[in-house]
């Protein structure tokens, strides 16, 4: 439900935001990924899910979050990363530590990105990830 209202929230029509929602939790389910409730339970704040499959082959999802402070991302990022090994994600890797504006979680099909407020903003990733990418805008 935590992300359901974050879809809500930015726009998006409930029925999409709950099978959206629904969808995800399954697949990561399904992969025995259960971040959403670290997130949660460490007040992340605006978490985007976007899902990735057919966009790039470096992951098939992809979660954004904020923290309110460096503390706080850096927290955020301790707890996900334990709780990712937990359930037995061994190749884990942990980028942005040193300053914990932003802390880019890698775990091979699960990339997760932990920003303060306005280090996200500028980047704007969930802009760019999950915008349609149509046939003029492609290269050939």
């Amino acid at each position: 439900e935590f992300v359901l209202e974050a879809l809500i929230k930015k726009g998006m029509p409930r029925i999409k935001a709950y099978r959206d929602v629904q969808r995800v939790a399954f697949q990561a389910h399904k992969k025995g990924i259960n971040f959403m409730n670290a997130l949660e339970n460490d007040k992340a704040e605006d978490v985007a899910v976007i899902d990735l499959t057919g966009k790039t082959s470096f992951a098939d999802y992809m979660v954004i979050a904020t923290g309110s402070s460096e503390r706080h991302v850096a927290s955020m990022a301790v707890h996900l990363k334990e709780k990712l090994k937990s359930i037995g994600r061994k190749q884990i890797s942990l980028e942005g530590t040193k300053k914990n504006d932003w802390v880019l979680i890698d775990s091979g099909d699960l990339v997760v990105h932990l920003f303060r407020s306005e280090i996200r903003e500028f980047y704007a990733l969930e802009k760019i990830w999950s915008s349609e990418i149509s046939e003029s805008d492609e290269v050939a």
